[in-house]
């Protein structure tokens, strides 16, 4: 399945800052799917930054669109890292999440990449 994910806004706030520059930000982000996905997400994360840099994440998105032509909306989990400005990701459907012609959908993905204003994942699904 080709596609491709662009950040429409991030919307990044610390809520807890430790003295080594590490730090614990909650994060809202707007983003624009294309191609065999097409549709809008809201993905809310939970980050914890290390005083290197990295961090870990973990979120929860949904998803209004359509696959293929099959419209209706959907939620996934996520989780992954950013070391030496590269994120690793991958993200399942949550189960029993879809409504309307995605009820049944069932998938998981993932994606690498370093700062890019448009992103290749990988999803594998069944509807």
């Amino acid at each position: 399945m080709s596609n491709e994910f662009e950040i429409v806004s991030w919307n990044e706030t610390p809520y807890l800052e430790i003295n080594d520059d590490a730090k614990f930000t909650r994060t809202v982000i707007q983003k624009k799917y294309t191609g065999e996905l097409e549709g809008e997400g809201r993905l809310d994360y939970l980050m914890a930054y290390n005083a290197d840099g990295s961090a870990t994440f973990v979120g929860i998105e949904r998803v209004t669109g359509s696959i293929k032509g099959k419209a209706g909306s959907f939620s996934v989990k996520e989780q992954g890292t950013f070391i030496d400005g590269m994120v690793d990701s991958a993200f399942s459907v949550i189960e029993g999440s879809g409504n309307g012609e995605l009820k049944a959908l069932q998938g998981q993905g993932k994606y690498k990449t370093g700062h890019a204003p448009k992103v290749s994942f990988e999803f594998n699904y069944k509807v």
